[in-house]
């Protein structure tokens, strides 16, 4: 007779040594086969599922590809620095050495969302003289006004406290 109850299986007979008794707690017999037999089939299914992950992880370095490009020139760069975050919404950027070190007038940097603000957004405005502050004034006015105001609320605020960043240094 077979026990309906999957909780109350007594497996080692309660003497600690792993012995199968066949005998539940209510001292009905139970098939220690059919448990078995479902315990294999979960196995084989985990070891299924653990073969098709190691599968995928395995990756021959040989053919491993760049999966990034450079932000500024577009070849392909995949090493991300800590250094090099988007001066808006500080999100990190990747940049290969050779326009990092080529190209001098890029003092802050822009991700690809924020590429249109790249002449106008600057967290540093020290360095710029009056005119150049003008025209950024200018170019986030001009960005704020083409944002719809409803659907663009954070966007329209962000630029908004750069403008008055911008006019508080002017």
């Amino acid at each position: 007779e077979k026990s309906s109850e999957s909780d109350g299986h007594n497996v080692d007979g309660g003497d600690g040594l792993g012995v199968a008794s066949g005998i539940d707690e209510k001292g009905d017999g139970i098939d220690i086969n059919e448990k078995d037999d479902n315990m294999d089939a979960s196995a084989a299914v985990s070891n299924d599922t653990k073969e098709k992950i190691d599968n995928n992880n395995n990756t021959d370095n040989s053919k491993s590809a760049l999966v990034g490009k450079c932000i500024e020139c577009q070849t392909p760069y995949d090493e991300l620095s800590g250094a090099i975050l988007c001066t808006v919404c500080r999100d990190l950027i990747l940049l290969c050495d050779s326009c990092r070190s080529n190209d001098s007038s890029l003092w802050e940097y822009h991700c690809k969302r924020h590429q249109s603000w790249k002449n106008a957004y600057f967290t540093f405005l020290d360095r710029f003289s009056l005119q150049e502050l003008q025209s950024q004034h200018d170019k986030l006015q001009c960005l704020h006004d083409s944002y719809i105001p409803k659907e663009n609320r954070n966007v329209r605020r962000t630029l908004r406290k750069q403008i008055d960043k911008v006019l508080a240094r002017m």
